[in-house]
C-alpha cells in the first residue's frame, strides 16, 4: 500500500493521467528531447492526456484520427488544447503540469464537445472553444485542491462545457425520441464495431475508423492502455444492450465511452493484478449503468448531455477503494499497465 502522504504529494499535481510530478520536471518549459518547441510538445501531450497518454506522438496520432473523421472536430480539438495551454502558461501555472499536457486536455475535450453540440453561426464554436478552453485551465486549477488525494479526471471539462451548453440546451426534446431510435435500421456490422465507436466517442465522434486509429495512437504509448480502453468499451456496449438501450446509440458508441475511460483509469492508476482486472471490468459496467441514469436526467432537466460525469464519479470511487481492499494497490508513479507492473516488481532500493 502506498503511504497516504505519498499519494497526496503525487496527486496534488495530477489531473487525469499524469505520472509522479517528480518525473515531469524535464517538461517544465525546457526544449523537448524530441526536438519539438516546448509549447508544441505540451499541446500535443495535452491531446494525448485525454486518454492518459503523456506522449506528443500519441497526441499527434489522435489529432490525425479526429481530423480524418471530421476536420472541424480535429481543428477545434487543437484550438481548445492550444487555448488551455496558452492560458495556463500566461497565468504562470506549474510549468511541469503545463509541460506534460495536464493543463490542456480539458480544453481539447471542450473543443470536441462544442464542435458537436454547440451549433449556431459558423464562428460560434471556434470562439466558444477559445474562451472555454482557456476557462477550463482555471477551473482545473480551482478544482485541484478540492479533490484531495483523488485525481480530478475531467471534472473541469464537464463544468466548463455544461455551463455553456445549459444556455443553448442542445438536447431539449430529444429524450422522448430515444424509443423510436431503437427500431431504426443499422448496418449489419454496426454491433461488431460498436466498441470502436465507443472509443471514438471519448472525442465525441461515432466513427469506428476513428476509434481504431485512436487505439493505434494509444498503443504507441502503451498497448496495455489501448487494451483496457477496448475492454471497457466492449463491456459498455454489452451492458447497454442488457439495459435495453436503443440499438442506434449502442452502435454509435454512446453507451461505451464512459466505460472505456473508467476501465482505462484503473489500468493507469493501479498495479496490474487479478483484483485490478476485476475492478477494471466492474468500473466499466458501473459507469455504463450510471450513464443510463444521468443521460436521461441531464437531457430532461437541462437539455444537455452528461458528457464524462459517469466516468469521473466511478473513477473517483475506484481510486479510493485501496483504503478498504488490500488486494488493490495504487501505482507508485501512475503511467501504464506495463510500467506499473515493472515498477511494482522492482526490488526497493
Amino acid at each position: 500500500m502506498v503511504p497516504l502522504p505519498t499519494i497526496l504529494r503525487r496527486t496534488i499535481c495530477q489531473s487525469a493521467g499524469s505520472a509522479d510530478p517528480d518525473t515531469k520536471s524535464s517538461a517544465a518549459g525546457k526544449p523537448a528531447t524530441n526536438g519539438l518547441p516546448p509549447f508544441a510538445d505540451a499541446t500535443l501531450r495535452g491531446v494525448g492526456q485525454v486518454v492518459f497518454c503523456d506522449s506528443p506522438v500519441s497526441g499527434a496520432l489522435l489529432l490525425g484520427a479526429l481530423s480524418l473523421s471530421d476536420p472541424t472536430l480535429g481543428a477545434l480539438a487543437s484550438l481548445g488544447t492550444v487555448s488551455a495551454t496558452s492560458a495556463a502558461r500566461a497565468a504562470g501555472m506549474d510549468a511541469a503540469t503545463v509541460g506534460s499536457g495536464l493543463a490542456g486536455y480539458n480544453g481539447c475535450l471542450v473543443g470536441c464537445a462544442f464542435a458537436v453540440f454547440l451549433g449556431g453561426p459558423v464562428w460560434a464554436a471556434p470562439l466558444a472553444t477559445v474562451a472555454g478552453g482557456a476557462a477550463s485551465a482555471f477551473v482545473s486549477a480551482a478544482i485541484r485542491p478540492m479533490m484531495g488525494s483523488v485525481p480530478q479526471w475531467t471534472f473541469a471539462f464537464n463544468a466548463t462545457t455544461l455551463a455553456a451548453l445549459a444556455a443553448v440546451r442542445p438536447l431539449a426534446g430529444n429524450a422522448a425520441s430515444a424509443a423510436a431510435d431503437s427500431v431504426a435500421a443499422v448496418p449489419p456490422d454496426a454491433a461488431v464495431t460498436a466498441p470502436l465507436s465507443g472509443v471514438a466517442q471519448i472525442f465525441v465522434s461515432s466513427s469506428p475508423l476513428t476509434g481504431a486509429l485512436v487505439l493505434v495512437g494509444m498503443g504507441w504509448f502503451s498497448p496495455g492502455c489501448a487494451a483496457h480502453t477496448l475492454l471497457g468499451a466492449t463491456i459498455g456496449a454489452g451492458t447497454g444492450a442488457l439495459l435495453g438501450a436503443p440499438i442506434v446509440e449502442i452502435c454509435d458508441g454512446v453507451w461505451s465511452f464512459n466505460a472505456a475511460l473508467s476501465s482505462l483509469a484503473v489500468g493507469v492508476f493501479f498495479v496490474p493484478s487479478r483484483a485490478s482486472l476485476a475492478l477494471s471490468t466492474y468500473a466499466a459496467a458501473s459507469a455504463t449503468v450510471l450513464f443510463g441514469g444521468l443521460k436521461v436526467a441531464c437531457a430532461e432537466a437541462f437539455g444537455v448531455p452528461c458528457l464524462t460525469l459517469p466516468f469521473c464519479v466511478v473513477a473517483s470511487g475506484c481510486y479510493l477503494l485501496p483504503q478498504s481492499v488490500p488486494a488493490l494497490v495504487l501505482a507508485a508513479a501512475p503511467h501504464s499497465p506495463e510500467r506499473n507492473r515493472a515498477a511494482a516488481s522492482r526490488p526497493p532500493s
